[in-house]
């Protein structure tokens, strides 16, 4: 029998709040990449960043309008981009930079796209190297919305001497976190993942030029930085597998990766690693998670690949006919992704989307679909589908979808999987589709948070 959940509710279309708008960003479920230029007998172009398809990308986007601090245009090599995140709240990236000029500063810059040019670039200041090279070897989002940045060479400034450091990206006040107990022998930072609690640091330090060692760092105050993880070779990026409660490595002298399982009850606790074998043909420099699938988004030699978790790596691009220098650092735009805020009842509905067993939604995917799980238990409810997201209150739960735009409205299948298989025709490139589910529970309407795909 047909629920009725969200019976007369399209009459409240006129009170919708307003839902504000975002500018272009890299569209979603795509990658982007961090690049700067190297040396005249390296890789060929400037850096910068540059963002594609992470299944057909038949061009590469070159973000327009960055200044030679991320692209290191008109230098001789050794400047640009060496880390990029990006914010899946809005979208913006977060990029750091890397410098072989002196003095120097090394900034966090906070960048808005219009299209594929940028449309702001705010720029958070870590310190300055006064006599050589210094570089943001890598960078975590926390969960309050600030910024982990692991530095090198910092010699000056906010950071000086330090490894690790805050930013705070509202106050634009950069803290340093101490890390205390590290040996003398340790030559260069360039690794970091943050456990998902924003409780720990992993830290990858270059030991010698032989092997690497990785790190634990309890986060914000910081502390002793306890031995958790050896690498066969200097670590190149950390990625940390939510997942499968892991964290994977790059080196830079073998192809294979290395992924160290976490301690479900203690995040600072890594177990023995495991080496995942791949095909790159080189050591892998950027490494992120592309959560939606498990897959791994990887810069290995001059090119970008997709590595499957049990490490068959696919080859993307090799960036643009012009060259894209050295890519360094690598972040995924997820799709599907979560927004809104949800209204529990008894019990609590969240959408399963790291993975999403329905996959990628891309063009034609008969097998698309989204699922959602009621903890500790579930109650019968709809889900609907619009085209345009809300954010009303209906009888006790905020609607995050709008009415009058509403494509589909089912009951939620007994599975919690419901099926959104996707049409082939390419008019629909690009599409936006939100969905949302209102479940009837003993004491009244509970419903999940919205979830966004975009046909890719």
């Amino acid at each position: 029998m047909r629920l009725t959940v969200l019976a007369s509710v399209t009459v409240l279309a006129c009170v919708l709040l307003p839902v504000p708008a975002l500018a272009a960003q890299v569209p979603d479920g795509w990658y982007v990449t961090s690049n700067f230029k190297d040396v005249p007998t390296g890789y060929t172009g400037d850096g910068g960043l540059f963002y594609f398809h992470p299944r057909t990308p038949t061009s590469v986007t070159v973000v327009t309008g960055l200044g030679p601090d991320l692209t290191g245009a008109g230098s001789s090599g050794g400047v640009g981009a060496s880390a990029v995140l990006l914010r899946p709240s809005d979208g913006a990236l977060l990029v750091g930079e890397t410098t072989n000029l002196a003095p120097d500063d090394l900034d966090l810059h906070l960048i808005h796209l219009s299209g594929a040019a940028v449309m702001q670039d705010v720029k958070y200041n870590l310190g300055t190297n006064t006599t050589g090279w210094c570089q943001v070897g890598q960078a975590a989002l926390l969960p309050n919305g600030d910024v982990l940045v692991a530095v090198e060479e910092v010699e000056a400034g906010p950071l000086a001497n330090e490894t690790l450091g805050l930013v705070n990206l509202t106050t634009g006040v950069v803290t340093p976190v101490p890390v205390t107990g590290l040996p003398s022998a340790i030559v260069t930072t360039n690794a970091l993942a943050v456990h998902p609690s924003g409780t720990v640091a992993y830290v990858g330090f270059h030991w010698t030029g032989v092997y690497a060692r990785i790190h634990t760092v309890p986060l914000p105050a910081g502390g002793v930085g306890v031995w958790e993880g050896t690498l066969p070779s200097g670590v190149l990026n950390l990625a940390y597998d939510n997942a499968n409660s892991r964290l994977i490595a790059g080196c830079n002298s073998t192809t294979d990766l290395y992924a160290f399982p976490v301690n479900p009850s203690n995040p600072f606790d890594l177990g023995s690693s495991t080496t995942i074998p791949n095909n790159t043909g080189s050591g892998v420099n950027a490494l992120a998670m592309e959560t939606v699938t498990g897959n791994l988004a990887a810069g290995a030699g001059s090119g970008c690949w997709l590595i499957k978790p049990g490490g068959t790596a696919s080859p993307l691009t090799g960036g643009p006919p012009s060259g894209w220098g050295v890519l360094a650092g690598i972040a995924v735009n997820p799709n599907p992704k979560t927004y809104g805020i949800d209204t529990p009842g008894v019990n609590t509905y969240a959408w399963q989307l790291e993975p999403n067993a329905g996959g990628l939604p891309t063009l034609g995917n008969q097998a698309f679909s989204l699922t959602i799980s009621g903890s500790p238990g579930g109650a019968p409810g709809e889900y609907a589908v619009s085209e345009r997201p809300a954010n009303m209150p209906y009888q006790g739960i905020t609607l995050l979808i709008d009415p009058g735009q509403i494509l589909r409205r089912e009951p939620i299948p007994r599975s919690g999987v419901i099926p959104l298989a996707l049409p082939v025709k390419s008019a629909y490139l690009g599409r936006k589709f939100y969905v949302q589910t209102v479940h009837q529970e003993p004491g009244g309407l509970a419903s999940s948070d919205g979830v966004q795909f975009t046909i890719m």
